[in-house]
């Protein structure tokens, strides 16, 4: 249901490094989909409690191969912009974002959580290439039935991604507030993400449904809010969840404004222990 900071498996790795207090021992997480056909996206994620505290580490990866590379050969020119031209393909390229986390979590005792990443980014276009690291902040606190979740993640301002070509750019800074009241076999969310110094604010809202007789299935529906450039749009989404023995099966259900591709299934699993 889109909610931030309250996930059993070790993918919380990237939404709260305070999450992942719910390592009883050992988890991991994988989930690989295809966007309109061409963007490949990975992430996997693992996490390890140790004496004094739980690590945690991710990877994730978005990109588009096989780009056509093209020129343009100009057989007539007939002044004002009117041209007698075709394009042809003489290469291909592609484009690549990726995201490497390394957290670590401490517990002040069983309700207040706090937690510390350094994320490492490396974006790459044909040969245009940058890279740069920052931090993420986060805790979670438990009063049942009411928990919070707060994360704050690109927390440093003077950390900026580094281009080959000498130029940079600074990350914005992503806030997000989380809120889960347990209610019978209900769990109500609230969320609100802030981003960049604008604090334009994103609206979510979710429930989950885990019946008391059958614990291992949970039911999940929510509501939205994303940014598109300067414009915030919406959806919503469902979810089935199944877990058995640590094993956790999940499916997720969204739609798009592509009229091609208005229909997403997402798929993931992971394992805890």
């Amino acid at each position: 249901c889109n909610m931030e900071g309250f996930s059993e498996c070790a993918n919380t790795v990237f939404e709260n490094p305070a999450s992942i207090y719910q390592t009883k021992s050992f988890s991991t997480s994988a989930f690989t989909t295809n966007f309109m056909n061409e963007v490949e996206y990975i992430n996997g994620a693992a996490t390890l409690r140790l004496p004094l505290g739980v690590i945690g580490a991710g990877y994730m990866s978005a990109g588009v191969n096989d780009i056509p590379k093209t020129t343009e050969t100009v057989y007539a020119d007939y002044g004002n912009g009117n041209v007698d031209s075709e394009f042809q393909q003489i290469g291909s390229f592609s484009y690549s974002n990726t995201i490497g986390k390394v957290i670590y979590q401490i517990s002040q005792n069983e309700n207040l959580h706090f937690g510390l990443g350094a994320t490492y980014y490396q974006t790459q276009l044909d040969t245009y290439q940058g890279k740069g690291i920052n931090f993420d902040a986060g805790l979670v606190m438990n009063a049942e039935p009411l928990s919070l979740s707060v994360s704050l993640k690109n927390i440093s301002k003077n950390l900026k991604i580094n281009y080959n070509n000498s130029e940079s750019e600074t990350l914005p800074m992503y806030s997000t507030y989380t809120a889960r009241y347990r209610l019978w076999d209900l769990n109500c969310y609230g969320q609100i993400k802030t981003i960049g110094e604008n604090k334009e604010s994103l609206k979510a809202f979710g429930i989950e449904y885990i019946p008391s007789l059958l614990p291992f299935i949970s039911l999940a529906g929510g509501y939205k809010e994303y940014l598109v450039i300067r414009e915030v749009k919406y959806n919503v989404t469902l979810g089935l969840g199944l877990k058995i023995f640590g094993l956790h099966l999940d499916y997720a259900y969204e739609q798009s404004e592509h009229y091609e591709f208005n229909h997403k299934h997402y798929f993931s699993v992971g394992l805890t222990y």
